[in-house]
This record gives C-alpha cells, sequence and structure tokens, in this order.
C-alpha cells in the first residue's frame, strides 16, 4: 500500500489500479490541491498586477517616490535601451519562454527520451538564435555544446529572464545547489 502525498491515508488497490502513478488517495485531494494551486496563481497575479499598477504610477508621475524609483530606475533604463521597433520581437521570446521546462518536465515523466530533450533543446535555441540576430544581437557560442550543465553533468535548460529580457542556458539541478549558467544570445 502506499500513502497519500497530501493527506497521508492509504491510497486503495482500486485507485491504484486506475491511477497506477498516483500520489493521492481521492478526488478530495486532488480538489484541494487544485483549489491551493489556484489561490497561490491568484495572489501571485495580484502581486504582479500591483506592481504592474505602482510601475505605470511611476512612469506617469514627474517626481516618483524614492522606494519606488529604488525599484524601477534599472529596468526603465534597460527597457529604454530597447528600440520600440524590437518590442514584438520580445514579446515573441518572452513568450515561449517554459518550452524547455516543458520538455524537461516531458523528459522526467518518461513521455520522451534523452536525445528527444536534446533535440527540442537544440531547435529552441536555433530558434532564439534567428530572433535575436533579426534585432541585430548574436551569438557568441554554439548552444549545441551546453545540452548537459558543465559542472554537474545534468541536462541543462534555456531560461529567460525578464529584468534583462533575453535568455541563458542554466542547470536543471539549479533548485538543488548547482549554479552553473551560461549567456550566449547577446542583444
Amino acid at each position: 500500500m502506499r500513502v497519500c502525498d497530501y493527506c497521508g491515508n492509504n491510497i486503495a488497490e482500486g485507485r491504484l489500479k486506475i491511477f497506477p502513478n498516483t500520489n493521492l488517495c481521492s478526488a478530495k485531494c486532488v480538489n484541494e490541491i487544485k483549489d491551493s494551486y489556484e489561490e497561490v496563481q491568484k495572489s501571485i497575479a495580484l502581486a504582479n498586477n500591483d506592481l504592474t499598477e505602482e510601475f505605470v504610477g511611476y512612469i506617469k508621475s514627474g517626481s516618483p517616490d524614492k522606494n519606488i524609483s529604488s525599484k524601477f530606475s534599472n529596468f526603465k533604463k534597460f527597457r529604454e535601451s530597447f528600440p520600440k521597433e524590437y518590442e514584438p520581437v520580445l514579446k515573441e521570446l518572452s513568450y515561449r519562454k517554459y518550452t524547455t521546462i516543458r520538455a524537461y518536465n516531458d523528459y522526467l515523466n518518461d513521455e520522451i527520451s534523452e536525445n528527444e530533450y536534446i533535440v527540442k533543446f537544440k531547435r529552441f535555441t536555433w530558434w532564439i538564435k534567428e530572433k535575436v540576430e533579426s534585432i541585430n544581437g548574436y551569438l557568441i557560442d554554439n548552444p549545441a555544446n551546453y545540452t548537459h550543465c558543465k559542472k554537474c553533468g545534468n541536462l541543462s535548460l534555456v531560461q529567460w529572464t525578464p529584468k534583462y529580457q533575453k535568455y541563458f542556458i542554466g542547470c536543471s539541478n539549479f533548485k538543488n545547489g548547482c549554479k552553473w549558467i551560461k549567456t550566449i544570445w547577446i542583444m
């Protein structure tokens, strides 16, 4: 018998026959997790909305509050460094920021092999290259050299940094302490 990760009760054999990989004992636990997740997402959205309203107030005001100014001064300078005609490309780049993370999750769930993940990784990195070059950016190294972390050997992920609006390659083992990253695309 396995134990539910959410409430600690035993998972019924009938449920394990229907859902052999489940770690939850009932639909009640599934719904409680879903509700908790939705509440967290709403609080994140509200926090982002507050931040956005604060930022808009900062931009519109002629003499902003010192606390707000310190938060957004670097961001504003960076945003102004890109010409307006680059905004559609930057939005398109930002829109696809979870591509390798989704592929990595598929790999972890045994939906794709490591080789299939590497193919998706390489395709995505070359798509980024094309987009970056369309806004006068360039590639400084071959992303195919960085499919695995150079420190620990785990697979690498392509990640987006909203602060600097660019991609970088980092270790998939980051949460466990590997801090290896590599910047390849220059804009």
